[in-house]
């Protein structure tokens, strides 16, 4: 069975039987804690009802500006560095930097074919003096790169 004192809130929003609530009733009379507990939430809820409220007549801009008079926070102070203008202005740093980027040469691919073409005419130097490539096939070149670039 529960303790008496955790059946408070239960009191409070009328979730009692009227079994229980004889009970905790009885219980509150013999507990201080829960009669103080009572009073306290009563108070509380007599000053509620009584309080009278009224809206601010704050317009957005006034609400606005008062959010930036708090001073030394880092929020506010980074706010205050990111004005429109500063913004743009960097975005078109941005901008300017990618489209610089974008547009410069890309490392230069060598193709399977001229590299092919480099290594003929540089046989065709070192092997007779003359351009070797048009007489040697490509079985003697695989054979000369086996070799080392040695011809025998």
């Amino acid at each position: 069975m529960k303790k008496s004192c955790d059946l408070f809130n239960q009191y409070r929003d009328g979730m009692l039987n009227p079994e229980e609530r004889r009970e905790y009733e009885s219980h509150m009379s013999a507990c201080g804690e829960c009669r103080g507990r009572s009073s306290l939430l009563n108070n509380l809820a007599q000053v509620i009802r009584n309080q009278e409220l009224r809206e601010p007549n704050l317009q957005p801009s006034q609400v606005a500006a008062r959010a930036y008079e708090r001073l030394g926070s880092w929020d506010v102070c980074l706010l205050s560095w990111l004005k429109p203008a500063t913004a743009w202005a960097g975005l078109a740093l941005l901008a300017v930097v990618i489209s610089l980027l974008w547009t410069l040469p890309a490392a230069q691919q060598i193709s399977t074919d001229s590299e092919y073409e480099t290594l003929m005419n540089q046989i065709g130097t070192n092997s007779t003096g003359t351009n070797a490539s048009a007489t040697m096939t490509d079985d003697a070149l695989e054979l000369w790169l086996e070799q080392g670039g040695t011809i025998q």
